[in-house]
């Protein structure tokens, strides 16, 4: 979300990280409404504390998007399940 080496610029979208096999599987809009939901809490939290938007932590933005029901992603959900043998690669 933000560009490495431009300041105050944020982006979001369709454009993010996957791999091939991933992306196929993906259900884009939640992803992409998270981002752009992600953009503008960061972008209000730099405006009301006078700091680049590089500087705002992520756990205040997470907390942000909380506050407006939104979901950051950062917490599995209640109904997640683990694959143990797909992260451990058995």
């Amino acid at each position: 979300l933000l560009p490495k080496e431009v300041d105050q610029l944020l982006v979001a979208g369709r454009h993010y990280s996957a791999t091939p096999e991933a992306q196929k599987m993906s259900r884009e809009i939640p992803p992409c409404m998270a981002m752009g939901q992600a953009v503008g809490v960061a972008a209000a939290l730099a405006i009301q504390n006078g700091t680049l938007v590089r500087d705002v932590s992520a756990l205040d933005i997470q907390q942000g998007m909380r506050r407006h029901g939104a979901d950051p992603g950062d917490v599995p959900s209640s109904n997640a399940t683990l694959d143990v043998d797909a992260v451990v690669g058995a």
